[in-house]
């Protein structure tokens, strides 16, 4: 039996990887926890992302290239699993929890995916500080 979670909103943090819009992302919530989401689906009305939490020390150690972008996914810190749809990058994003075995095997990242130096802020996240800041 599924249960229903309430609905909560996060905000985007950094964009990690970008191709025709985000495809890596960390969005945090209302108490700061750090979200780390892939994009499973581009669709003209919104983009939606899988997402797991994710702790800085973690997400440090994947920043220098040094964890797997699937072993965090694979094996999260946290058991809490959580779709997002985006329709606005700029304004706060439905974040929905999702049980365990409703996840698509085609959502996790494929193995081998590390980042080879830690990110700069990306023009995109530097946008949207541009303009939270007027």
């Amino acid at each position: 039996m599924k249960m229903s979670l309430p609905v909560m909103t996060v905000r985007l943090k950094n964009v990690l990887e970008y191709y025709d819009g985000p495809i890596l992302m960390t969005v945090v919530d209302s108490v700061d926890t750090i979200y780390i989401c892939q994009l499973i689906d581009r669709a003209t009305e919104f983009d939606e992302f899988f997402c797991v939490p994710v702790s800085q020390s973690s997400l440090e150690l994947f920043y220098l290239g040094r964890i797997d972008l699937r072993d965090i996914f694979i094996k999260p810190e946290k058991r809490y699993f959580s779709l997002v749809k985006v329709v606005n990058y700029e304004e706060p994003m439905d974040f929905e929890s999702i049980a365990e075995e409703d996840i698509a095997s085609e959502w996790y990242p494929d193995i081998g995916f590390k980042l080879t130096a830690y990110p700069k802020l990306t023009a995109y996240s530097a946008q949207l500080g541009a303009l939270k800041s007027m």
